[in-house]
C-alpha cells in the first residue's frame, strides 16, 4: 500500500492534476489498484453535465496513466 506522500515521491502530478491519491495493491510490472477520491464539488461536474455529473474520460484515462506509471516505475527501481 502506497500514500499520497509516498506517491508523489513517484510522479510529478500535483493537485488538481495529481490523480491517485492511495494504491491499494502494487505487484510490479504485472498489475495496480489505487484510489482517486471524487466529490461533487470537483469543478468539472458543474459542466459535465450539470443535471448528470459525469467525470470526464479524459480525466480517467490520466487517473489510469499515472497509476501504470507507477506499475512501471516500480518493476524498473
Amino acid at each position: 500500500m502506497m500514500n499520497i506522500f509516498e506517491i508523489n515521491k513517484r510522479i510529478g502530478q500535483r493537485p488538481p492534476f495529481q490523480m491517485i491519491e492511495k494504491v491499494l495493491e502494487l505487484e510490479p510490472n504485472v498489475s495496480a489498484r489505487g484510489i482517486k477520491n471524487v466529490s461533487i464539488n470537483e469543478p468539472y461536474f458543474m459542466g459535465h453535465f450539470p443535471d448528470a455529473p459525469i467525470m470526464p474520460a479524459v480525466l480517467i484515462t490520466e487517473s489510469r496513466a499515472q497509476l501504470r506509471s507507477i506499475l512501471l516505475d516500480d518493476a524498473v527501481t
